[in-house]
C-alpha cells in the first residue's frame, strides 16, 4: 500500500502541470518511475516527505518557466487573439457612436422640416391676404373708372351724370400709403382734371399758413412720374394727365433720390416731392354716392 503513494503523487503532479502550463513546453522534465522501480522500492516516511517536497519545487519551476518556454507561434497567436478582441470592442464603440450621430441628425432634419412647413404656411397666409387686399383695391379702381367713364360717355343724360367731391385728411403718410388710405375710405387719391377742380382742392388747404414749412409739406394728389422722368400720369390709372399746374421752376426732381410724386401747395400750385417721404396730408376724391365723413 505504501508503494503506491509516490506513484499517485507523481501522477497527480503531471495532471496539474499539464493543466496549468497548457500548450507551452516546460524546460523542467522529470523522468517518471516505471512499475518495476515502484514495486522494487518501498520508501520510508522520510523519503516520502522528501519526494512530495521535490515534486512541489518542480511544479513551481515549471510554472515560472512556462511563459518563457512558449513558442513564437504560440505567442503570436495569443497576441492576434487579443488584437481581435480589441478590434471588436472598437468596432462596437464606433457603431454606437455612428448610430447616436444618425439619430441626432434625424432629429435636426425633422425640426428643420417642421420649421420650414410652418414658415411656408405663414408665407402662404400672408400672400393670400395681400392678394385679397390687392384684388379689393383693383375692384374699387375699376368701379370708380366705370362710373367716371359713364359721366363723359356720349349720350349720357344730365339725370344720370355723377359728380365727385374732394376731402382733405391730415394724416402724414408717404404717397403710396396715402393712396391706400383713400381707397379704404371708398374713394381714390384726388387728381384735378382742370383749373376748377384744382381751385376746389386749393380751397381745402388754403387755411394753411404759407410758410417755408408749408412749401415743403403740401398735400398729396394723384400725380407722379415714377415710371419715366417728367412723364406725369394719373397715379390711379397710369394714364397721362392733360392738366398740370407746377409753380415756377418746378418740377426740378431735387435731391439724390429724386422727386417723383406731387403735392398741392396752399397757394394753388404744385410741387414735385419724394414719394417715400411723408407729406403734411393727402386729398381724396369721392363720387357723390360714396361720400365718407371720416
Amino acid at each position: 500500500m505504501r508503494a503506491t503513494l509516490p506513484h499517485a503523487s507523481v501522477l497527480l503532479l503531471g495532471v496539474v502541470v499539464a493543466v496549468l502550463v497548457g500548450p507551452c513546453r516546460s524546460s523542467v522534465t522529470q523522468e517518471p518511475m516505471n512499475n518495476d522501480q515502484l514495486s522494487s522500492h518501498t520508501p520510508t516516511s522520510a523519503e516520502l516527505i522528501q519526494s512530495v517536497m521535490v515534486n512541489q519545487m518542480t511544479l513551481l519551476r515549471m510554472l515560472n518557466q512556462s511563459s518563457i518556454n512558449c513558442s513564437p507561434n504560440e505567442l503570436a497567436m495569443a497576441a492576434f487573439v487579443a488584437r481581435q478582441e480589441d478590434a471588436k470592442e472598437e468596432l462596437r464603440r464606433s457603431l454606437e457612436a455612428a448610430l447616436k450621430m444618425l439619430n441626432e441628425k434625424k432629429e435636426e432634419a425633422l425640426d428643420e422640416i417642421t420649421e420650414k412647413k410652418i414658415q411656408s404656411e405663414t408665407d402662404l397666409a400672408s400672400f393670400k391676404n395681400s392678394a385679397l387686399e390687392e384684388m379689393t383695391g383693383a375692384k374699387q379702381h375699376i368701379t370708380y373708372e366705370l362710373k367716371a367713364a359713364r359721366e363723359v360717355a356720349p349720350g349720357s343724360s344730365e339725370d344720370t351724370k355723377e359728380t365727385k367731391i374732394f376731402q382733405k385728411y391730415t394724416e402724414s403718410l408717404p404717397h403710396k400709403q396715402a393712396m391706400e388710405a383713400c381707397l379704404q375710405k371708398g374713394g381714390r387719391i384726388a387728381v384735378p382734371l382742370n383749373p376748377e377742380e384744382d381751385s376746389q382742392l386749393t380751397s381745402l388747404v388754403a387755411e394753411e399758413t404759407s410758410t417755408y414749412d408749408s412749401y415743403w409739406t403740401g398735400y398729396w394728389i394723384g400725380v407722379d412720374d415714377r415710371e419715366k422722368e417728367d412723364e406725369w400720369v394719373d397715379s390711379n390709372t397710369g394714364l397721362p394727365v392733360a392738366y398740370k399746374n407746377f409753380q415756377g421752376v418746378q418740377p426740378d426732381n431735387f435731391g439724390e433720390h429724386g422727386e417723383d410724386c406731387v403735392v398741392l401747395l396752399p397757394w394753388d400750385s404744385w410741387n414735385d416731392f419724394p414719394c417715400a417721404q411723408p407729406a403734411k396730408g393727402y386729398l381724396c376724391e369721392f363720387s357723390v354716392e360714396k361720400v365718407h365723413t371720416l
